[in-house]
């Protein structure tokens, strides 16, 4: 058989994978119980964040949404199953493509962060991170630091890792759209 969900409105909120972004979610939602994080305060780093949901405890990655249920329940939803899945519920402009290009750099980053420490990429990669944190920054440092990261993987050492492909290529789609 098939079946269609019903057409209710959620409450959900998208974490930017800062200690402050997890802060504000928790500011927001008194109820949401942490059941685990690894965390730096001096770096203001969250390594990872773990919440209570009806089935027991789940990890929150960076770019996750957590929703609020019908129930209150809250449970966390990658963000391309989150668009594939649900629409505002409110008439909302179209994103900028400065957003979009933020949103594509924070896709690219939940994979890339592993590389941070790598001397071929950690420095493109540490300031495109850095350029997302700064929202006070002009979108061309977002876009100079993009594309200093899609330059690096356009390198033979980076180019046929298959787990960063699809971000990069979002990334490149998102800077073309910008120039």
């Amino acid at each position: 058989m098939m079946y269609r969900k019903r057409p209710v409105v959620i409450e959900a909120l998208q974490w930017d994978g800062s200690m402050n972004g997890m802060l504000e979610i928790n500011k927001h939602w008194p109820s949401l119980v942490t059941a685990g994080r690894d965390t730096s305060p001096h770096t203001q780093t969250v390594f990872m964040w773990n919440i209570k949901t009806l089935e027991g405890q789940h990890r929150v990655s960076a770019c996750d949404y957590i929703i609020k249920g019908v129930k209150g329940e809250f449970y966390p939803c990658k963000a391309d199953i989150f668009a594939m899945t649900y629409e505002s519920a409110l008439a909302v402009p179209a994103p900028t493509q400065a957003q979009h290009l933020k949103a594509a750099s924070q896709q690219a980053l939940t994979v890339l962060r592993g590389c941070l420490e790598h001397p071929d990429a950690g420095d493109a990669i540490s300031a495109l991170q850095h350029a997302i944190a700064q929202p006070a920054k002009p979108a061309t440092a977002l876009t100079e630091a993009a594309q200093a990261v899609v330059a690096r993987w356009d390198t033979p050492l980076w180019k046929d890792v298959p787990a960063t492909g699809g971000f990069i290529n979002a990334l490149r789609d998102a800077l073309e759209k910008t120039s």
